[in-house]
């Protein structure tokens, strides 16, 4: 039997970006602004569902599927903070 151990911890991410703090706060806060990022839906990659609460406790949810059987692209997150 292996023996595994579990560690909990946190981390932080951090960047610069060259455009005024609204402008950025704006980029992830407006679910179509955000929705750019992943991409628009294509013949090769199908949303499968998005959504988006973008406020300490929410959760934001995208996940696509390239062609009718293939792989599936899941990003989840849960907002703890936004400074």
């Amino acid at each position: 039997m292996i023996d595994r151990k579990l560690a909990h911890s946190t981390f932080v991410i951090e960047r610069d970006y060259r455009a005024a703090p609204a402008k950025v706060f704006h980029a992830f806060a407006d679910p179509a602004t955000k929705a750019l990022w992943f991409g628009a839906p294509t013949d090769e990659w199908k949303l499968i569902s998005s959504a988006m609460d973008f406020r300490e406790g929410g959760r934001e949810h995208h996940e696509a599927r390239r062609g009718a059987d293939g792989p599936v692209s899941r990003f989840d997150a849960y907002y703890h903070e936004i400074i």
